[in-house]
């Protein structure tokens, strides 16, 4: 006779002891801290977009914003009124975190509602994007006690324990910010010097021999075209003869042929051959 098999019970988990004890009362919400979130959330939401834009993807500001919060409350204690707790680091690393999110998702939906030929002008930027984070806001207000706190131990969540770490660690021996800040001030002094001051060209070219005015260069922008020939980067409509039908194909599939007139250019050619139509005015009809 076949007995039933008794499964073990689950190991009980130990419980979790908070670093900030509920009977302690620290300053939290303060004007400071939602200051200097939203001062770094501006900051590295700019370069959010700007990265974004550029290469199409972004970095989280998390650990950085959390490094760069405990360093600089530490370094201006005594103008700010002295050292700030670990709840106050917490609100400006999300703030600012927040701030790097919402520009990210702004970057990412928006442009293609101006390929799509809507106008976007500040204001209505600004609306989507308040209206994106609100919506945030609100709907981690039911789902925090479901995902975090009766999934505490189960769910990791890599990059916050990560930022927990760094507030912990800035709170009981400090943090070194140097490698944040060094990379800040490196990236700025390779721009100031490429596209300020153009020391020298910001994509490396070499010149290749044999082939008169010939250069080879490598730009990350470049490789948005028709790297997978789907793309809409490059797409271009022409007319061939004076009655023939207008087509759309992308430029790098077309061939050049006598009597071809181009009616339009994909916004992304028109923005990159801004100089050229304006040393050509026939070219923008």
């Amino acid at each position: 006779m076949a007995q039933a098999l008794e499964r073990p019970a689950p190991a009980a988990r130990p419980a979790f002891k908070p670093f900030v004890p509920d009977e302690a009362r620290l300053p939290e919400l303060t004007l400071r801290a939602l200051a200097m979130g939203s001062l770094l959330g501006l900051v590295f939401g700019a370069s959010s977009v700007y990265l974004a834009l550029r290469v199409g993807l972004t970095v989280s500001a998390s650990v950085p914003i959390a490094v760069i919060s405990i360093t600089l409350f530490r370094a201006f204690s005594h103008v700010l009124g002295g050292r700030a707790s670990i709840l106050e680091n917490t609100v400006v690393q999300t703030t600012g975190s927040a701030g790097e999110s919402i520009a990210a998702g702004v970057a990412f939906t928006l442009p293609a509602l101006v390929l799509m030929g809507f106008e976007m002008d500040w204001t209505r930027t600004l609306l989507l994007a308040l209206c994106g984070g609100i919506l945030g806001v609100l709907m981690m207000i039911p789902l925090r006690r479901y995902l975090i706190v009766k999934e505490h131990g189960r769910l990791t969540y890599p990059e916050g324990t990560a930022c927990a770490e760094v507030l912990i660690a800035g709170e009981e021996r400090g943090t070194q910010a140097g490698f944040v800040f060094k990379g800040l001030f490196a990236g700025l002094l390779f721009k100031l010097a490429t596209v300020v001051a153009r020391l020298w060209p910001p994509v490396p070219e070499v010149h290749v021999p044999g082939l008169k005015a010939s250069k080879v260069g490598c730009d990350i922008s470049s490789g948005r075209y028709c790297w997978n020939g789907e793309c809409r980067y490059c797409e271009v409509s022409y007319r061939t003869g004076p009655r023939g039908t207008e087509q759309s194909a992308l430029a790098c599939r077309v061939k050049g042929q006598e009597g071809m007139r181009l009616t339009k250019l994909a916004l992304e050619m028109r923005y990159n051959m801004a100089e050229v139509l304006a040393a050509a005015p026939k070219a923008r009809e």
